[in-house]
């Protein structure tokens, strides 16, 4: 008998049958008591209190849902066996996996019908690498990444922001033992020496790096096409444009390959290909996220900087959260007052 733990993002009646009927055939078979974690609802509420395969329903305010560690501390305590997560919400799945559940099924990144599910970083990792999609998102990858997630998966100490998470670095970025070409031919045997800063930190952060993802020739243009690697597809039409200069990763983003991804951003690399794919693209303000800038840029105005593409706000925050704040080798770097998952601008500062 198995204690269980369903973490669903809301209680909207509108999906709340079919999720019912899913709690009932988890119930089933585990042969456990059910919990469900979500956010209030009380239409819903007054349905799942009297459901007799649940034992007991979590409810979060508003506040409470984004209190990511304040979360764990409140599941930790009442050691589940098994989570089933439904969501496309990159923070439940973290949540699990950083709360000691032993099997985590998550419905989140590849099917809402729970066809496809992980259950440790090893297993989201080979899924990922596994995935076939024609849309030229470019994530070429490496044999030791599934080795990395079996030790992340016995490692003691997961209570890190992106622990277990497989990302692709746009092709314009450093990765130490990882080609990168910037798009353009003279590069295409360059095998850097060093990460770019930010890369550190999402390896600091629990990250695994499985690859690359396409982009314009030196980042340069409007739509993700190189000589080297040839066009990127949009998702949704392979015979249409992903945009640019960050379209590999808007793709593999919008395709549910990996949960977000990074880009760089002058006049729109990210927003311009987020928007192409139906997902979020941000251009934080420079210097919030380190760059490498040679002496001869240092005393000129900043135009690009990195930035970020997900499916969701949420997941936006999680990722900005992980590579924010000063570096000392970047002048203008800064480090934030705040993080951007407690951030809240109130109706009051809105003029």
């Amino acid at each position: 008998m198995s204690k269980v733990l369903v973490i669903i993002k809301s209680m909207g009646i509108g999906d709340l049958s079919i999720l019912i009927s899913n709690i009932h055939a988890i119930s089933k078979k585990t042969a456990g008591p059910v919990t469900v974690l979500a956010q209030k609802n009380t239409r819903a509420r007054s349905i799942l209190k009297y459901d007799p395969h649940i034992e007991e329903v979590i409810e979060l305010d508003e506040k409470e849902i984004k209190s990511f560690f304040g979360i764990i501390k409140k599941i930790k305590p009442k050691k589940f066996d098994q989570s089933y997560i439904y969501s496309d919400s990159v923070r439940l799945y973290l949540i699990s996996r950083l709360s000691g559940i032993k099997e985590n099924f998550n419905y989140a990144f590849f099917s809402k019908k729970g066809k496809n599910f992980f259950r440790t970083a090893k297993e989201f990792t080979e899924k990922t690498l596994h995935m076939k999609i024609d849309t030229q998102s470019k994530i070429y990858w490496n044999k030791k990444d599934i080795e990395e997630a079996k030790k992340k998966d016995n490692q003691q100490n997961k209570n890190k922001s992106l622990f277990g998470l497989p990302l692709a670095i746009k092709d314009l970025s450093d990765v130490v033992g990882i080609q990168t070409t910037y798009g353009f031919k003279g590069y295409k045997d360059y095998f850097p020496k060093k990460n770019s800063f930010f890369v550190d930190k999402l390896i600091e952060n629990g990250a695994i790096i499985i690859g690359k993802t396409n982009t314009a020739e030196l980042g340069v243009g409007g739509h993700t096409i190189n000589r080297l690697f040839g066009p990127t597809s949009n998702v949704y039409d392979l015979s249409k444009s992903s945009g640019g200069s960050s379209g590999g990763a808007s793709s593999a983003v919008a395709a549910q390959l990996i949960p977000f991804a990074d880009g760089t951003d002058q006049m729109g690399s990210c927003r311009n290909p987020a928007a192409y794919s139906n997902i979020y693209g941000f251009r934080p303000t420079p210097g919030v996220i380190a760059s490498a800038r040679s002496d001869n840029q240092k005393n000129i105005p900043i135009l690009t900087t990195p930035g970020f593409l997900s499916r969701t706000p949420d997941d936006m925050t999680i990722i900005l959260d992980s590579v924010a704040g000063k570096n000392n080798l970047d002048p203008y770097s800064l480090e934030l007052k705040s993080n951007f998952q407690n951030f809240e601008i109130k109706d009051s500062e809105i003029k």
